[in-house]
């Protein structure tokens, strides 16, 4: 939380955004199998482009 105070402070817009709900082993798993697809996701409806 302290980074989101920091940026509040010098007037960043910020967004947190939550990949998903972990309470198992395998959730993890499946979250941390898929990152590089979460993360492309995550830039590409950021961007409104497409990465290759």
């Amino acid at each position: 939380m302290k980074n989101c105070n920091v940026l509040r402070r010098r007037g960043i817009d910020y967004s947190l955004v939550e990949t998903g709900f972990i309470d198992r082993k395998t959730d993890y798993k499946r979250i941390n199998r898929n990152l590089d697809k979460i993360a492309k996701g995550y830039i590409e409806a950021i961007t409104n482009e497409k990465i290759k």
